[in-house]
C-alpha cells in the first residue's frame, strides 16, 4: 500500500473486501475480493459513512458510489 493511501478495514460483503477514506483528500479506496482496488475521487464524508452503515455494501455501492465518482486502479 502506498504511504499517502487510507488505512482499510474489512467490511461484511460478498464482492467488497475492504473499504478506506481519506478525509484530508475526500478519496474512497474500495478493494474487491475478486478484482483490483479503485480509488474513488472527491467523495464527501457522509457518502463514506453511509457506505458503512449500508446493509448491502455492494448496492450502495453500486447505487452510490460507481455511477457517481471518478475513480483510478491502484
Amino acid at each position: 500500500m502506498k504511504a499517502n493511501a487510507p488505512t482499510r478495514i474489512a467490511v461484511d460483503s460478498s464482492s467488497i473486501a475492504a473499504v478506506g477514506f481519506s478525509a484530508g483528500a475526500h478519496t474512497l479506496e474500495v478493494q474487491f475480493h475478486r478484482g483490483p482496488t479503485y480509488r474513488y475521487f472527491h467523495v464527501p464524508y457522509q457518502v463514506f459513512a453511509a457506505f458503512l452503515a449500508a446493509p448491502s455494501k455492494g448496492r450502495f455501492f453500486n447505487s452510490y458510489i460507481r455511477p457517481r465518482f471518478v475513480c483510478q486502479r491502484v
